[in-house]
């Protein structure tokens, strides 16, 4: 008898335990995509990095929906086929929130495609403008790549420059594209800089080398490197072997900590956008750089904040819509319309396009300094 109410007891433990495991719901599987491997890696990675300390923050407070979040780490490569081929993929599996890519190339060629699927993408850092003011499967979390064009031409007509050159990626087109030509109208037609462009491949040698002899030929006072915080150090060194003296300035695209830990003394004075204060003094932030910090043994960069900020907005968007469906977290997200960043609050307006403040650091003795 005893054994049998033993055995019955056994059993009816069991029966909850297999009854509580059916009643868990699948977890939330978000996908997150950049260049997590390879040259210029640097910007997505410190995203990524941002991205995972959000979704443990929102896991450890019960996660979303009563879901545990998963991000589902999708490496483009660099490469825009590659890159679409996974949001295929992410696709078929059902993952329909899609955080990145981390370059305005790895979108802008397949936007239609990616408004073709039943997805949403929130862009931490896709700046390009031709993605500005449209309805569309794209959200973004960072200010515009005008925006960005004007801090940096009113700062060179400050320093009264008179010939400017612009070498530029030709891998990230889409937002090379609308930074040149806001760029060139104020400093070219409104204030009468000379400026001359040049787009090449930085990983390709022969291209390199050209680029090198045109601007020795051009003789500039100042010039504007579009690239990674990688092959932006590597085209500076190349310049300060050629002793080209001109005055380097930098995209936020290549403001991260490899710029100076290879650039070396080639990016001494070099003057870069930036999109977030190291010194805001704000809590928030602090926090968040400390646990950053201690974590990954690195200071966080803008895409480190802007992506927790991204993965903060859409839980936020997630649970006002009870629901994890593309069309329902896009109306929540302009609904919601201002949201507390880490450093102040940030709009997305009706079109999911964003505003923040940009401003400018300088390299000054291996340190970069806000420029007033």
């Amino acid at each position: 008898m005893i054994r049998s109410w033993r055995l019955k007891g056994i059993l009816a433990i069991l029966m909850v335990i297999l009854l509580f495991s059916g009643c868990q719901k699948e977890p939330l599987t978000i996908g997150l995509m950049g260049t997590m491997t390879g040259p210029n890696s640097d910007l997505s990675i410190s995203g990524r990095r941002g991205a995972e300390i959000a979704v443990d923050e929102i896991n450890q407070s019960g996660g979303l929906l009563g879901r545990e979040v998963q991000l589902k780490r999708i490496d483009d490569e660099n490469d825009k086929q590659i890159a679409m081929a996974g949001l295929n993929i992410c696709a078929d599996e059902g993952v329909k929130l899609v955080i990145g890519p981390y370059t305005s190339g790895m979108i802008t060629p397949n936007i239609e495609k990616v408004n073709a699927l039943d997805m949403l993408l929130l862009g931490p850092t896709i700046s390009a403008d031709e993605l500005s003011g449209k309805d569309d499967h794209f959200i973004r979390f960072i200010a515009s790549t005008q925006e960005q064009a004007v801090i940096l031409a009113n700062y060179i007509t400050e320093v009264s420059l008179q010939r400017v050159v612009i070498l530029s990626d030709s891998r990230n087109d889409g937002f090379a594209d609308a930074l040149i030509q806001n760029f060139e109208e104020k400093i070219k037609i409104q204030m009468g800089i000379d400026v001359s462009a040049l787009r090449f491949n930085p990983q390709q040698d022969i291209a390199l080398d050209t680029v090198i002899k045109e601007v020795k030929t051009l003789q500039p006072d100042g010039i504007f490197i579009i690239a990674s915080a990688e092959d932006l150090a590597f085209i500076a060194q190349r310049l300060h072997q050629e002793a080209i003296d001109a005055k380097l300035f930098g995209p936020l695209w290549a403001n991260t900590p490899e710029l100076m830990r290879k650039g070396g003394k080639a990016v001494e004075g070099i003057v870069v956008i930036g999109g977030i204060d190291p010194e805001n003094g704000n809590p928030a932030f602090n926090a968040f750089s400390a646990t950053f910090t201690e974590r990954f043994g690195e200071a966080p960069t803008f895409a480190s904040v802007y992506s927790y900020e991204t993965v903060k907005a859409l839980a936020q968007a997630v649970e006002k819509a009870k629901s994890a469906e593309p069309d329902a977290v896009k109306a929540a997200l302009i609904e919601i319309g201002s949201y507390e960043g880490l450093q102040g609050i940030y709009q997305i307006d009706a079109y999911g396009d964003n505003t923040r403040a940009y401003m400018l650091f300088q390299n000054i003795g291996g340190e970069m300094r806000k420029v007033d």
